[in-house]
């Protein structure tokens, strides 16, 4: 086994994400638990939406009195949430690549994903204007 790969699984088996996925949509089958995780990431993302509209709109906002470049503050939002995106989508194939073939793939790829969620809206909201 590859380095890389027994890393990613040792972070899998510790991950709280997992628990708290599979207790958000609890005795499901496999399709309707991916189902009922999609749901869950969507809410997600259209919140963490809302939080980065909230950090640009506080930047439009009181920006000046900070001396903030209002237009290069908002760009650079957009541009960390962009890099982010990147960054969360390349970490979670490699978790779900981790685990090889299987049906536990595309649960681990989402358990991954949930959890970027969570820890991006969390980033935002304590280091972000808010």
């Amino acid at each position: 086994m590859s380095p890389i790969k027994a890393v990613a699984i040792a972070t899998l088996l510790m991950s709280p994400a997992i628990v708290l996925a599979e207790n958000y949509c609890p005795n499901m089958d496999a399709e309707k638990r991916l189902e009922c995780w999609s749901r869950l990431a969507d809410q997600k993302e259209r919140f963490l939406k809302g939080v980065i509209a909230t950090s640009k709109y506080r930047a439009e906002t009181n920006g000046k009195s900070y001396g903030l470049d209002i237009a290069g503050t908002v760009r650079l939002i957009s541009d960390s949430q962009r890099a982010w995106g990147e960054y969360a989508k390349r970490e979670c194939a490699l978790q779900r690549e981790a685990v090889g073939s299987g049906t536990d793939r595309n649960p681990q790829e989402m358990n991954c994903y949930l959890a970027k969620l969570d820890e991006r809206i969390l980033e935002i909201q304590k280091n972000w204007p808010q």
